[in-house]
């Protein structure tokens, strides 16, 4: 499915089998799924990723991705990660947001980690 939708995108460029190794070769990192997984990846990804490199999410929540992102990223030697969440559709549309589309012209939040609260 993701091959297909590639030339609608026009941002990515080829499709991998090993997520591991394409992220060696990006600049951007864009991680979706649920938290924990984003969380599991983002360990995984902190070992080969190098400090010109970018990681951001697009979790529901930001306190624990953030408590992660401390453990792996923005040091010295590190790739960075930036928090970030885009808002699209319209209010209380919040599960009907999953179609195509639904972020196009959308307004991406990023949140720095030391402004998050438990």
């Amino acid at each position: 499915m993701l091959q297909t939708a590639l030339p609608a995108w026009r941002a990515l460029t080829f499709a991998a089998n090993d997520p591991l190794h394409a992220a060696k070769d990006a600049d951007l990192i864009l991680l979706a799924g649920p938290v924990l997984a984003i969380i599991e990846w983002m360990g995984r990804l902190s070992e080969v990723l190098r400090p010109h490199q970018l990681v951001t999410d697009v979790g529901s929540t930001k306190q624990q991705i953030t408590e992660a992102a401390a453990q792996h990223y923005n040091r010295p030697g590190r790739a960075g990660f930036l928090p970030g969440t885009p808002h699209g559709g319209q209010r209380g549309e919040r599960r009907r947001t999953c179609r195509r589309g639904a972020l196009r012209g959308a307004v991406w939040l990023f949140t720095p980690a030391d402004t998050i609260r438990a």
